[in-house]
Order: structure tokens, then C-alpha cells, then sequence
């Protein structure tokens, strides 16, 4: 399975330890954009071009969120809008919230309180991508309204601040 990692530059180490344990259960973990991007591309295109090739993504969110994250995650939410198939699994790094939209499924948590790593995060993961739980195809025009209703948020929030 084609699995993307989406995930902020501090996320790297938990990143490529997902990424290797994957590898290990036969998964193809697709490659980095930031590594593989030519100069002048466009960084929206190379990111739906590679959930496009994905069956799952992996949504790292970790306690600071860029703008880059953020607009990562809408086009993973919107690819998973057209393509009902692609599985969505969001993972905590230690006290991250959940963006919104993330918050209607259940997330793997990969630090416990205190800062302690939970053993078997890497397996919960496995488990998601590989056994996911049924989606309901009404969703798909709930979830659409939210984030619709969230872009105009934040399009105000950013006009305002203007």
C-alpha cells in the first residue's frame, strides 16, 4: 500500500521511524516532496500528486503547526473527499491537539503525559492503514461544509489581519 506521511520538519525522526516500520510490513512510503521537488515547482501540485498515488495518509501533528502543515492537511482532507478509499490516520506527538476536521476520527498517540513514548505506536498506526473502519459516504458533504466553513474562517481571520 502506497502510504503518505505528512508531517513538520521537528516530526522527522517519528516520521522515518513510521516510515522504516512500514517499509518493514511490506508498505511503500511515497518520497519526501522536500527532498524530491525541482526548483521553481509548484509545492501544492508535488503534494497532490503524491496523495493522488497514496492509499493512506498519515497525518504527524505535532505541538507547533506551520501554515505548510496546515495546507498540507486540506489537500489530504480534500483528496480523501474524492477518493472515499483513502485512509486517513492522525497521530499525536506529544500534547498536540487535533486540528478540527481531524478530530472526528480516532488518533494514535505517540507520547504519553510526561513525555514518555507509548509502545506499539508504530503497530496502532499499521493497524489503521491496514484495517480501517468503514466509512460512511453521507460524511463526505458534511465534511466538505466544515472545511469550507474553516477556509472562510481563516480567509477572514487573514483579511482582517491585512
Amino acid at each position: 500500500m502506497n502510504v503518505f506521511i505528512s508531517h513538520a520538519a521537528g516530526a522527522e525522526p517519528a516520521a522515518a521511524a513510521l516510515a522504516e516500520s512500514l517499509q518493514a510490513h511490506g508498505h511503500t512510503t511515497l518520497p519526501d516532496f522536500r527532498e524530491t521537488a525541482e526548483a521553481g515547482s509548484s509545492w501544492t501540485d508535488d503534494v497532490s500528486q503524491a496523495l493522488d498515488k497514496a492509499e493512506a495518509v498519515v497525518v504527524l501533528v505535532g505541538d507547533e503547526v506551520s501554515d505548510a502543515e496546515r495546507q498540507e492537511w486540506r489537500l489530504a482532507l480534500e483528496a480523501s473527499w474524492t477518493d472515499p478509499t483513502l485512509r486517513v490516520v492522525p497521530v499525536t506527538l506529544g500534547d498536540a491537539e487535533l486540528p478540527g476536521w481531524l478530530r472526528q476520527i480516532h488518533a494514535v498517540r505517540v507520547d504519553a503525559p510526561g513525555g514518555s513514548v507509548e509502545p506499539g505506536w508504530q503497530e496502532a498506526v499499521l493497524d489503521a492503514i491496514e484495517h480501517p473502519t468503514q466509512r460512511l459516504p453521507g460524511r463526505v458533504d458534511e465534511w466538505k461544509q466544515r472545511l469550507d466553513a474553516v477556509v472562510r474562517h481563516a480567509e477572514d481571520l487573514e483579511a482582517a489581519g491585512s
